[in-house]
């Protein structure tokens, strides 16, 4: 098992950190207005990849360090697992449950 979460952990890595390039990349561009149009919708298509990939590497960050310390319990393991869902559920529905705009 610890060389499955060092595999998630890696791979998890590799895609928070080019994510999250892309993302402030687009960013940028939707700030200074070049590239308006595309670079809005790829900002708000990386956003909540960004957020999984950051939550997925986080998640197989603890359970590992938790497994190379021997004390990997399954409850632990489930109780990292709920609040890892908890999390990314809460941030989907803050992302898509709410207007993006308030106006007065």
């Amino acid at each position: 098992m610890e060389n499955t979460l060092k595999n998630i952990q890696t791979v998890a890595f590799i895609f928070f950190l080019l994510l999250g390039i892309g993302y402030l990349v687009s960013s940028l561009f939707v700030l200074n207005g070049n590239f308006l149009p595309m670079a809005a919708t790829i900002k708000k298509t990386l956003f909540f990849p960004f957020i999984i990939m950051g939550v997925a590497y986080t998640t197989s960050n603890i359970l590992d360090g938790v497994a190379t310390e021997g004390k990997n319990t399954r409850m632990q393991t489930v109780v990292t697992i709920t609040l890892a869902l908890i999390i990314i559920a809460a941030i989907a529905f803050v992302h898509f449950g709410l207007p993006d705009k308030v106006t007065p």
